[in-house]
């Protein structure tokens, strides 16, 4: 892998007293917003409280983008983000709550997926867990995906239906919550699904001393190749929508491959962009190292001992120390112990710094919608590209909202507060703009070849 020199960065440190009145101030102001909300409730009622706080807690996403007739078009079409106002439930009145609650949620919808094995070119494996129109009636009695796995290409594929490929965030998979809410909403446009996931997630069987990192994007290169040997998505439209770690490698791989993409279209949700902010953001507060770090930390452990078994094909790899692979605590560490080595870094710096897909915007060559929160505890605001580097590229749209955690983005609905199903189902509001982005991209092509 071509290694980049890392990119200075200049930290402009506060002062001590600065940290301390920072900290005061935002106490006070948690303080009184629990206050408020507790009198609040007790004086109103918990409704009318709920559609007052409503009211005052929606807001506008913000757009930046270059002012072209292309950009115009597809906004056009994106309603959700240009005409609507997003709406936080009010008890999840910050990024630290949403993303709490997202951990721990496991509602969604039902997928009936159907498992593909690809074998990639170092002998390695990825899943391809389709998610077919057919199929989505169909009720999912499977347990175990890799049981009744294909390594052929499954013929009830529709060669050339407007198809999404889906990429989940570190260590995640198709069983994701967030994965199924979104394939549910394209099922429901018309959309067929593929979810991509990396080395030994889900379940993916892990047969070489290699996994993923968020700087290598052969594994995506490669897939989308043998996908658009095989079908014709494009005919329709083929877009990616990448979350977290899932969204960083495709944005790099878009502005690595530019024009040569099979991909008519992307949206990338909750992107860190730079890796090495927010790496130092980890460590940069005991709340930070205490929750975010440790746990991401632990994913990975747990999916390199216990969930794949990986451990085992790195027995004997150079410079891989699997005690201290377990040792670790963070995910500086782990990076540290295996992934340097693994993809040839010298330091875990030269990996972060060569993974930030911040630095391949300007290659990008297809409609990009890239979705972040600002309030966002894991790829932080300040790892965001600069409003000048996405208007430098007329493909790309950054859209923020100042709410929404790390890929949470719940969405109050008081219609549907007293229905059952809200019980069963997470309503994230992300889910639309990808939809209506999607759509924009096939539409968008329609009217070009009328």
């Amino acid at each position: 892998m071509p290694k980049q020199r890392p990119s200075e960065h200049i930290a402009h440190k506060p002062t001590y007293m600065g940290n301390i009145n920072t900290h005061l101030q935002r106490r006070s102001q948690l303080f009184l917003a629990l206050l408020i909300v507790y009198l609040g409730r007790k004086a109103l009622g918990r409704f009318i409280l709920s559609f007052l706080l409503r009211w005052r807690s929606g807001e506008t996403p913000r757009l930046v983008h270059r002012a072209t007739d292309g950009n115009k078009k597809l906004l056009s079409h994106c309603p959700s983000i240009t005409k609507s106002k997003y709406y936080p439930p009010w008890r999840l009145f910050n990024g630290h709550l949403q993303t709490v609650r997202f951990a721990y949620d496991e509602r969604g919808p039902e997928i009936n997926y159907k498992r593909q094995l690809l074998k990639l070119p170092d002998g390695g494996v990825a899943s391809l867990d389709w998610a077919l129109l057919h199929d989505q009636n169909v009720p999912n009695t499977a347990t175990d995906l890799n049981a009744s796995a294909s390594s052929s290409w499954l013929p009830d594929v529709e060669s050339t239906r407007r198809t999404v490929i889906v990429l989940p965030g570190l260590t995640g998979g198709s069983p994701e919550n967030y994965i199924r809410t979104t394939i549910a909403k394209l099922h429901k446009l018309g959309w067929q699904c593929v979810v991509l996931n990396a080395r030994g997630c889900a379940n993916t069987p892990v047969t070489t001393a290699q996994l993923f990192c968020s700087a290598y994007t052969g594994d995506l290169r490669y897939v989308l190749q043998q996908l658009s040997e095989k079908y014709h998505f494009a005919q329709e439209a083929f877009v990616a929508a990448g979350f977290s770690m899932g969204a960083n490698v495709l944005v790099k791989y878009l502005g690595e491959d530019g024009d040569q993409t099979p991909l008519t279209g992307a949206v990338s949700v909750g992107n860190p962009f730079d890796l090495t902010i927010c790496s130092a953001n980890f460590g940069g507060s005991l709340l930070n190292r205490l929750t975010y770090d440790k746990a991401l930390n632990s994913n990975l452990r747990e999916l390199f001992f216990v969930q794949c078994d990986a451990a085992k094909q790195f027995e004997n790899y150079p410079g891989v120390d699997l005690e201290a692979i377990k040792a670790t605590r963070t995910v500086r560490d782990f990076d540290d112990t295996l992934t340097k080595h693994v993809f040839h870094y010298d330091t875990v710096d030269d990996y972060y710094s060569d993974a930030g897909s911040v630095k391949k915007l300007g290659g990008v060559r297809v409609p990009l919608l890239c979705i972040n929160a600002e309030d966002d505890p894991i790829s932080i605001s300040a790892a965001l590209p600069k409003d000048h580097e996405v208007e430098a590229n007329p493909n790309i749209i950054l859209c923020t909202t100042k709410s929404g955690g790390h890929l949470a983005f719940y969405e109050s609905s008081l219609k549907q507060q007293n229905k059952e199903d809200c019980k069963n189902v997470a309503n994230m509001w992300t889910v639309n703009p990808i939809a209506e982005f999607a759509e924009a991209v096939r539409l968008n092509k329609v009217e070009a070849v009328a």
